[in-house]
């Protein structure tokens, strides 16, 4: 069976925030990891609140499979809450330097990224 095409209104993004013990206990990576895994684009990284927060993008069965997984994190993670905010378009679209990136680069292209702490 060929793999399916997931047509642009197919795809549902998220912001999260997510609460608890989830710093120094390899939750963005471990989050790109499972990311991939569902095909999910998106970026994730600390907070200076000691929260981490995400952008999730890509078929809403996987964006609902990895907020699932948000909530209970890697095996050190103690998540305590997960704040989930729909969204049209990447909150840090702005701030990501477009100088870096290919003239065609998009999230979609680039997958999922660990981004450096806030």
């Amino acid at each position: 069976m060929p793999p399916r095409i997931v047509a642009m209104s197919e795809t549902i993004a998220r912001h999260l925030s997510i609460h608890g013990r989830v710093q120094g206990v390899w939750y963005r990576e471990s989050m790109r990891r499972e990311a991939e895994t569902y095909g999910i684009s998106g970026w994730v990284r600390n907070r200076a609140n000691g929260t981490v927060e995400a952008y999730v993008e890509g078929h809403p069965d996987a964006v609902e499979a990895l907020v699932a997984w948000c909530h209970e994190g890697p095996q050190l993670a103690q998540v305590s809450r997960v704040e989930i905010l729909p969204v049209e378009t990447d909150p840090l679209s702005i701030e990501i330097d477009p100088a870096t990136l290919q003239p065609d680069a998009s999230l979609r292209t680039l997958g999922f990224l660990v981004l450096p702490s806030e």
